[in-house]
C-alpha cells in the first residue's frame, strides 16, 4: 500500500466530513463491517484523526526546534572539547596515553598500515622515482 502524505490525508478527511450530511440524508445510521455508525460517531472518528495529525505536526516542529538548538550547542562545545582534550593530553603525557580515559577521552590510536598497503606504497614510490629519474647520491657519483 503506498504511503499517503499528511496533506492528502487532511484533505480526504475534511472532504469526508463535508460529505457525511449527504451520506446520511434520510438515514439515522449506516452499517460498515457489521458495525452501526451514526453521523456523529463517524464524524468523531475523522475529527479525532485530524486532531492527531495536528498534534504530530506540532510535535514534529518542536522536535526540529530542539534538534536545531542541540546542534548549535554542540557546535559551541566542540571548541571547548578540543581545547580540554589538549589540556588533558598535556597532563596525561600525550593523546595516545591510556590515562586519557580518566579525562573522558579515548586515547588516539596509532595509525597502522597492513603489509599489503606498505608493499603497494613502496611499488608506487619506486615507479615514481624511476619515472622521474631520481637516483641516490651513490649512483650519481658512479662514472
Amino acid at each position: 500500500m503506498p504511503k499517503i502524505g499528511v496533506l492528502e490525508k487532511t484533505t480526504r478527511d475534511r472532504a469526508i466530513l463535508a460529505g457525511l450530511d449527504k451520506l446520511f440524508a434520510g438515514r439515522t445510521h449506516v452499517t460498515l463491517r457489521n458495525e452501526r455508525y451514526t453521523r456523529a460517531s463517524l464524524a468523531a472518528k475523522f475529527e479525532k484523526h485530524l486532531r492527531l495529525m495536528a498534534r504530530v505536526r506540532q510535535l514534529t516542529i518542536a522536535r526540529r526546534a530542539a534538534i536545531t538548538e542541540e546542534r548549535k550547542e554542540e557546535a559551541l562545545l566542540r571548541f571547548l572539547i578540543r581545547h580540554i582534550k589538549k589540556l588533558a593530553a598535556a597532563q596525561a603525557g600525550g593523546e595516545r596515553e591510556p590515562s586519557m580515559r580518566e579525562y573522558g577521552f579515548e586515547p588516539d590510536k596509532k595509525p597502522t598500515m597492513s603489509a599489503h598497503t606498505k608493499l603497494v606504497a613502496n611499488v608506487k614510490r619506486q615507479a615514481t622515482r624511476k619515472k622521474r629519474g631520481i637516483v641516490s647520491k651513490k649512483k650519481k657519483r658512479v662514472p
